[in-house]
This record gives structure tokens, sequence and C-alpha cells, in this order.
């Protein structure tokens, strides 16, 4: 779907506007929430990120469900609030320029390919005697250094529309990048690699269309992709009823 007319205003007309920017990020939300009540606080117990659908080079290839769901959690609240801001600041423009349902499809290959790298990344560690075992990855860091080149790349096509946003961008990602390498605790940098290239990639094959009506199909792949982790979750808020912390 293309952008929409501003018809409304308040909460109604920003749901209007920007149903996948407010929608992502009240997953998140809800989805942190529930897992810092059901660990007893935050950071979660590290069983609940596995529990909950992290991404696990050991469990990927049996749960491959994972790849997605692990790109909806969080384990702290500063990891949920730094990528929040990128979402809320930034989704909303590229929401007027690509389309929700667009959008949506675009940020999750984002997702998956951030997590598939991870993946790669862990397995490797493990082959060559670095690491003892997987780690339990979660965030939506790989899809927002996705959104974030998504939209450098197509400022960098567009210069005379968007390039006022060259600028701001670069120093985001600027940002991004020092404290992902500042912030002490784990940080998964191949998940970051893979969401940013990906997003840069994919800029180069769509354009933006602001205004303008998409084709059927991105609605169809958003509505599959949206029920696709809904039975996900569904399946693991099942499974989470015999779990001890």
């Amino acid at each position: 779907m293309g952008a929409r007319p501003d018809t409304r205003s308040g909460l109604w007309g920003a749901l209007d506007r920007y149903p996948f920017t407010i929608g992502v990020a009240c997953a998140l939300v809800l989805l942190f929430l529930f897992a810092g009540f059901r660990s007893g606080g935050w950071p979660i117990h590290p069983d609940l990120r596995l529990a909950l659908g992290a991404n696990s080079s050991d469990l990927v290839l049996r749960e491959p469900w994972r790849l997605l769901t692990s790109a909806f959690l969080h384990y702290e609240p500063l990891h949920l609030v730094l990528n929040l801001l990128v979402l809320v600041y930034w989704g909303r423009l590229a929401e007027i320029h690509y389309g929700s349902s667009r959008l949506f499809v675009l940020y999750m290959v984002c997702a998956l390919a951030g997590s598939v790298l991870s993946t790669l990344w862990q397995e490797l560690l493990v082959w060559a005697g670095m690491a003892q075992g997987s780690v339990a990855s979660v965030g939506a860091s790989g899809a927002m250094f996705g959104l974030l080149f998504l939209l450098l790349i197509t400022a960098q096509r567009a210069p005379a529309r968007l390039g006022t946003l060259l600028m701001p961008l670069r120093a985001w990602i600027g940002m991004a990048f020092i404290i992902a390498f500042l912030v002490v605790g784990p940080i998964d940098h191949a998940n970051h690699l893979g969401g940013a290239l990906t997003g840069a990639g994919l800029a180069l094959l769509f354009e933006p269309r602001p205004g303008e009506d998409l084709a059927p199909a991105w609605g169809a792949w958003a509505l599959a992709m949206a029920l696709g982790l809904l039975a996900s979750f569904a399946r693991i808020m099942w499974a989470l009823r015999g779990l001890e912390l």
C-alpha cells in the first residue's frame, strides 16, 4: 500500500499513516514487558531468552523460526530503547517513501539476513575453536541497521529529493557503530553487518514510491509474514507453560 493522506489527527491519524512503525514498536515493547515479567526483571534470564525464540546456531536448523523471532526480543532496557529510537525516528520516514506493507517485508528480510549471518558466524567461531558453543542472540539491531542503510542508499540515489537526509543519516549510523563497539556486553556484530548490507542491497533493488499504489503482492507477503510471526510466538507461549527458571 502507498502513503496515506493525512485525513486524521492524533492517535488514529498516526495509526492510519504509520501502521508499520507503530505496529513493530508495540510488538517490541509488549514482548519486552512480558519477558521481564516472566523473568522477574532484566536482563532476561538466558534460559528464558532461548525459550522465547532467541537465535542459536545449535537450534536454528530444527527451529528456523528463531531467525525472525529473535529480532523481536531484547534482553535489557537500553537494548530496547536504542532500537526504538531508530525505529520511531526513521521508520516513519521510510514508511512514507516505501509504503507500509512493502517496508514491513523489507524490514523482515533485513532481520532474517542479520540472523543468518549471526548463525554462520557463531558456527565459524565454534569450528575455529574460538568459542565453546552457540549463544542466545536477540535484538532488532540487525533490522534497524538495515533500515538505516536502506534510507542512506535511497537518499544517495535521489539527492535532489532526499539529499538533506544524508548528513543526519550518516551521523546516526556513525553513532550506532560507536555505541555498538563501546557498549560493554555481548554485542552481535555479525547481525548488525548482515542487516546493514541487506538494507543497502534492497535500496538498490527497490525504488521508493511515495503516494503510489503498490502491487497487491506486497500486502500478501506482509500478511503472511505477520501471521507466521504470530503463529511462532503463539507456539512459544504455549511451550512456556512448563518452563521453570
